[in-house]
């Protein structure tokens, strides 16, 4: 019983060492630009990157890459080779090591933080849907939204037509990861 206690007693205190750590980027500071506007023109300029506890193993070297505002990119690649660090950086979850990053030509670091997540949006590998209705779920990402943009977010991603044929419809209840 001693042992389960000790065992007990050092993974609270490795859950508690994460979660007082603090980041590097604030991304509560209310310093920095914030456009009226973001077209979301995207470059990486001879980006590198590593994680600093992998500091022998650099994850983009010299990377570039261009993305035009409203045209839409796929990241392909073997697991492992920087897709997702390229989402990560663009979202300043971290800052490159060597080069820059810009939104219209302003580099990410002297923009504020929430602004830019704010004009970001990302379809991941995986669905994640909450504990809730289909249109709960929809309002998440603006809780705002009227009927028509419920309907109008859920055509642009093809599920209005199946979600019209579900007996409650939109507000179809469901558990956490859609079960």
């Amino acid at each position: 019983m001693t042992s389960d206690l000790a065992k007990g007693y050092a993974a609270f205190k490795s859950v508690f060492g994460i979660l007082d750590r603090v980041t590097k980027i604030n991304p509560d500071d209310p310093q920095g630009k914030k456009p009226i506007t973001i077209q979301g023109n995207i470059e990486f300029k001879n980006v590198t990157f590593v994680y600093s506890a992998w500091l022998d193993a650099v994850i983009l070297k010299d990377f570039n890459l261009k993305v035009s505002s409203r045209s839409s990119i796929a990241l392909v690649g073997p697991s492992g080779s920087g897709k997702s660090t390229i989402i990560g950086l663009m979202e300043r979850f971290y800052d490159p090591v060597k080069g820059n990053i810009t939104v219209d030509g302003t580099d990410l670091k002297i923009l504020n933080l929430r602004c830019l997540r704010e004009h970001i949006a990302l379809v991941g590998q995986e669905p994640v849907l909450f504990r809730g209705s289909i249109k709960d779920n929809i309002l998440y990402g603006r809780p705002t939204a009227t009927e028509a943009e419920i309907i109008q977010a859920a055509t642009v991603a093809n599920a209005h037509h199946f979600i019209s044929h579900l007996k409650d419809g939109y507000e179809t209840y469901y558990g956490e990861r859609g079960v």
